[in-house]
């Protein structure tokens, strides 16, 4: 999120717990005082979400794309956790899982109700997938430096 420019969340139980490619998802994490920072959201609802990157605008923050993290196959759990994201807030969501049976799981919620009405906003990527976009941000942001390009805030 950072490398997008966006102010980036994780949960208290994921900052700590869950890591990425080795470091905690805290260190990747940009608010640091989830309540103080977040005031006009909704916040009790979206609590639990994994991660989201927090756009701002004349209101505050506000969450543009939201992430749950499946180790498993509760790819429901996932997706239930997603929409408590009210959908004033126009937030794309994102299920990020291992392989081809979370996938599958996926397409198959996304028949039904109450995800069925939803289906536009969500999206399915494996962690390959993740890997492979966020080294890209890497190698893009090594080379804005030797160019000496410094990006918009």
């Amino acid at each position: 999120g950072r490398l997008c420019g966006y102010e980036t969340y994780t949960n208290a139980t994921d900052k700590t717990i869950r890591r990425f490619r080795g470091e905690p998802l805290g260190d990747f994490a940009t608010i640091r005082n989830d309540i103080g920072a977040m005031l006009a959201l909704p916040l009790n609802k979206m609590r639990e979400t994994d991660v989201m990157w927090m756009a701002e605008d004349s209101e505050g923050l506000y969450p543009r794309y939201a992430f749950e993290i499946e180790h498993t196959t509760k790819v429901k759990n996932g997706l239930l956790r997603l929409l408590k994201i009210p959908e004033r807030f126009h937030t794309q969501l994102f299920v990020i899982g291992p392989g081809e049976e979370e996938a599958n799981l996926f397409d198959r919620y996304l028949q039904d109700s109450p995800f069925r009405e939803h289906a536009h906003r969500f999206h399915f990527f494996r962690y390959s997938d993740v890997a492979d976009f966020y080294q890209t941000g890497i190698n893009f942001n090594h080379i804005l430096k030797e160019w000496g390009i410094q990006g918009q805030k």
